[in-house]
């Protein structure tokens, strides 16, 4: 096996850990014609096709991953921006969110810079456009959701580039590669997870095997990794700003 600097594990290495844990689980069969325990083999893969493997361990990543991320939401935290054009109100946003945070608007007369970070007023969802809101009136655009786009109430009038924007939660990225690992600083904890959760998924699921012990095994792990996000979570400090009740948010 293989490990890098923070113990993560390339995809070859998990699929041949899942194999074991397979061919663990095997060894313990007992024959049903013969009644006697059936020995270890070594063609356990002719049972698990490399491609059962694959997609296991990736089903496994996303359900792991979206349970982290529900206990620590900037574990796959990402920014992006949207420039706006006039007279066009619906944008998309981006293709591997899987939850959106907030959404930032630039005054179109400040230029946009990538750093340092311009001052910017937290957008607010408004599926129900209401007169003299305060966020129109001070300048700020509000948006709905449709689909995997926003639609802004407000029909910009500017060029406005970098003029939104995006902080949202990724996707885990999918394994695909025998050397692709997996990318969050919680991953030595996150492939002891996926590891059991893509072998009791196809122990149970194709060999209808006795999976108590990895479930076991796999709610000891989930504990860890929840306590470990949960902390991860906490910020060192808090401070408290008076603000007048209609000011708006500054990033």
């Amino acid at each position: 096996m293989a490990y890098d600097v923070i113990g993560r594990m390339p995809l070859v290495d998990l699929r041949d850990q899942v194999w074991r844990k397979l061919s663990a689980l095997r060894s313990l069969y007992v024959d049903p014609h013969s009644g006697e325990e059936a020995p270890g083999s070594n063609d356990i893969d002719a049972l698990y096709t490399k491609q059962d493997l694959d997609g296991a361990i990736n089903e496994a990543l996303v359900g792991v991953m979206v349970d982290l991320t529900v206990n620590n939401n900037t574990v796959l935290a990402d920014q992006t921006i949207i420039n706006v054009v006039p007279n066009v109100v619906e944008y998309a946003l981006p293709n591997d969110m899987a939850m959106l945070r907030s959404l930032w608007w630039k005054d179109p007369s400040i230029p946009y810079t990538s750093y340092p970070p311009n001052s910017r007023t937290l957008m607010h969802q408004m599926d129900l456009v209401v007169p003299g809101d305060a966020a129109q009136l001070n300048g700020i655009p509000t948006y709905r959701r449709q689909l995997n786009y926003i639609v802004l109430n407000d029909i910009p009038t500017a060029d406005n580039v970098g003029g939104i924007e995006v902080r949202y939660v990724k996707w885990a990225n999918f394994l695909i590669g025998d050397q692709d690992v997996i990318e969050t600083q919680y991953a030595p904890l996150v492939q002891r997870l996926v590891i059991l959760g893509a072998a009791i998924s196809l122990a149970s699921q194709k060999a209808f095997l006795d999976v108590s012990d990895m479930r076991t095994e796999q709610k000891a792990w989930a504990a860890r990794l929840i306590v470990a996000a949960r902390l991860g979570n906490m910020p060192p400090f808090a401070f408290m700003v008076p603000m007048h009740p209609n000011a708006q948010g500054v990033s």
